[in-house]
């Protein structure tokens, strides 16, 4: 970010603060972080984006988005192909609640009810390892 701050064109950057911007955001737009995890949990509206580069020389991370959109009946955007297609990105902004549901509960937490109540998987574990020990 220092090293070439002209690459963001004048857009603040902030570190450090992902859930609480994804939890504000009306939707939410990723290149494949596991961070789209906080859009699942705060049901918002997410689409994976990726580019001709990322296409060539990152197929494991290409074959994330396409597995991960799947599960979301979503498809993702290449934008150094996309012409702006208005009916492509609402298609996108949907939120089908059985999919966020079912990734929550695989991803994040067994118990997942909507709410980010509840123990998560890290906890979980966390939990188990300070009993073994």
């Amino acid at each position: 970010y220092k090293l070439h701050p002209e690459a963001y064109d004048g857009f603040p950057v902030i570190k450090g603060n992902t859930c609480i911007l994804v939890r504000d955001a009306e939707f939410v737009i990723t290149a494949a972080s596991t961070s789209f995890l906080y859009a699942v949990t705060y049901q918002k509206p997410f689409i994976f984006i990726y580019n001709d580069i990322l296409n060539e020389l990152l197929e494991a991370h290409i074959s994330f988005i396409y597995n991960v959109s799947k599960e979301f009946n979503k498809q993702p955007i290449n934008i150094d192909k996309f012409n702006g297609e208005k009916a492509i990105t609402d298609r996108q902004l949907i939120v089908e609640q059985p999919c966020y549901f079912k990734s929550a509960k695989t991803y994040i937490k067994s118990n997942y009810n909507g709410t980010i109540d509840g123990i998560s998987y890290k906890k979980t574990i966390i939990n188990f390892l300070e009993n073994e020990i």
